[in-house]
């Protein structure tokens, strides 16, 4: 039986709902109705005071367009990004489902995680609780107003505005405080509207980055994962299946910017505006004048929350400093581009060999951080600081052409600047990481033939003569094989195969299997484990392909006779 909540998100993200358009219409149309009728539309003057009526209320009134077409928008998103509408026979109009056309199977069961990512009944309970106490700051004045005038306290005040009205006895409190929250209604839907755009974002982003393979994590489960191609001729990873999901991302963070612009310049008091643009330092100390209203504030926190949530893709190269077995020691190169490949792939690469870990490493450098380029990353940064910087001095004024030409070139600087703190920040672990070389992604790397040919050994195992599962019958003779494979390890090191480090641990891990094996009741999940970490230590070195196919031959034997 589904919650409140999720039947309430179901309902919000359902696209075949139009009627839910009408109603978003009429919830801020109705007020400037009744405003009209209970005559507090027009502005004039009562008593002393100067009365602003409802005309007034560009806030309320702009909902009337803006509330309908953030649902639409909403629905147009998780439709887009999780096809929550979408039968599965359109798994290709989701662009992440597209990375898994050819296997049907996972591509349905990750369409069906992706929807569920969507549903959170405690999300919903937070998005409810800040819509609450976002709307008690914002209008905290009014509150207290209605709240005393309840208790029978008498009010001071200075100002009279359509929500206050009563307080001249012009409207009953009762009819003012229903008409209030019905002004405010719409205001309170499309803040919801708002959060759980965010949340989508946040919630379609994290996905992605969990579907990413990470050898800690994964090993050699790569069904329903996204395995990084070095080899992308167009640098993104094999990612352009997916791009316009983030490029999805990216409209709307402009399009709220933009919005975001134009709420900012009108609502900047006209006597402040001269002392913005002259960088007053009385500006920063008195911001009421700068940030007249609470919601500006919140608007403004709430657009750069989702910059950084759109930029969570460019985490991706980020992704091995959470992988438990990262180490900053002489090999973690080694390890950081182990992280994304899959033991399963390692023949293909030589990575023991330093000239291929340098090729590799030039082709990780050459492909982006955001999946999209990062050309459109820049981009990206670029408009970002130029709105931080514009919402913070507003002007609507044509003198304020040459203040926003400076804008511009530091919007530029700092968005260039932004990208290298990325690089810098890569280069920690290895400079090779982030310096890209003459060898490009899809670039033959000639290193490994050269190297493989010049070897002083080219060191493989003879599994026909010295070494030969395929002649076990019983668990004795496959401890007897083990513990001559063993020994073979030790050539391969004593021929430079693989380093003295690998010969150690790769031994050592053989070691517990055959100790394990002796046992009068052997732990045959143990075997196995043992005998799978020594395959994935030697899996790197191409020359040692031998030794690999006999701990693989050794792992099925396992499962045969323990």
């Amino acid at each position: 039986m589904s919650s409140l909540a999720r039947k309430f998100q179901q309902r919000l993200l359902n696209s075949n709902k139009y009627g839910d358009y009408v109603i978003a219409f009429l919830i801020p149309f109705i007020p400037v109705i009744l405003s009209m009728i209970l005559g507090i539309w027009k502005h004039t003057k009562i008593e002393d005071y100067r009365f602003t009526g409802y005309e007034n209320a560009i806030n309320q009134m702009t909902l009337i367009i803006s509330l309908p077409l953030s649902i639409f928008l909403l629905r147009y998103t998780s439709n887009k990004l999780f096809g929550l509408n979408l039968n599965n026979h359109n798994f290709n109009k989701v662009p992440i489902l597209k990375l898994f056309s050819n296997t049907p199977d996972i591509q349905s069961q990750i369409h069906t995680q992706l929807k569920e990512s969507v549903f959170n009944d405690i999300i919903v309970y937070i998005i409810l609780i800040l819509d609450i106490v976002f709307h008690w700051f914002d209008n905290n004045e009014y509150i207290k107003q209605y709240f005393f005038t309840f208790l029978g306290y008498k009010i001071q005040y200075n100002e009279i505005y359509w929500a206050n009205l009563y307080l001249v006895n012009k409207i009953d409190i009762r009819i003012n405080l229903i008409f209030t929250i019905l002004a405010y209604s719409g205001q309170f839907i499309i803040f919801i509207v708002a959060l759980i755009a965010i949340y989508l974002l946040f919630s379609y982003n994290l996905f992605y980055l969990n579907l990413i393979y990470q050898r800690h994590k994964h090993r050699n489960n790569i069904r329903g994962k996204i395995v990084l191609n070095f080899e992308d001729a167009n640098c993104r990873f094999g990612l352009n299946d997916i791009n316009s999901s983030f490029n999805l991302q990216l409209s709307i963070l402009i399009f709220a910017g933009i919005v975001l612009l134009g709420s900012r310049i009108p609502l900047t008091t006209e006597m402040i505006l001269p002392r913005i643009t002259d960088f007053d330092p009385s500006i920063i100390i008195n911001n009421q004048n700068l940030f007249p209203y609470f919601g500006q504030y919140i608007i403004v926190s709430l657009w750069l929350l989702t910059f950084f949530i759109v930029m969570m893709p460019t985490l991706v190269k980020f992704l091995p400093f959470f992988s438990p077995n990262r180490s900053f020691q002489s090999r973690a190169i080694l390890e950081y581009l182990r992280e994304f490949i899959p033991p399963s792939e390692d023949y293909k690469y030589n990575l023991n060999s330093r000239e291929v870990v340098d090729a590799m490493a030039s082709k990780f450098a050459w492909n982006s951080f955001w999946p999209s380029g990062d050309d459109t990353a820049r981009f990206m940064l670029y408009f970002v600081f130029f709105v931080c910087f514009v919402i913070l001095f507003p002007r609507n004024s044509l003198n304020y052409i040459s203040v926003l030409v400076i804008i511009i070139i530091i919007s530029v600087l700092l968005g260039n600047i932004f990208l290298n703190i990325f690089r810098w920040f890569l280069g920690h672990v290895d400079e090779r990481l982030v310096k890209r070389k003459d060898i490009k992604p899809g670039d033959k790397i000639m290193n490994v033939n050269f190297n493989q040919q010049n070897q002083t050994v080219t060191y493989q195992y003879n599994a026909a003569g010295n070494i030969s599962f395929g002649s076990v019958t019983n668990r004795v003779d496959l401890i007897g094989e083990l513990e001559k494979l063993n020994n073979e390890v030790s050539k391969a090191g004593e021929n430079n195969v693989i380093d003295a480090e690998q010969v150690i641990d790769v031994q050592g891990q053989i070691q517990k299997a055959v100790v394990q094996a002796k046992k009068p009741e052997p732990n045959k999940n143990s075997i196995l484990e043992y005998l799978g970490n020594a395959k994935e230590l030697i899996s790197g070195a191409v020359a040692a392909n031998g030794i690999v196919t006999g701990l693989m031959e050794a792992i099925e034997l396992v499962k045969q006779f323990f």
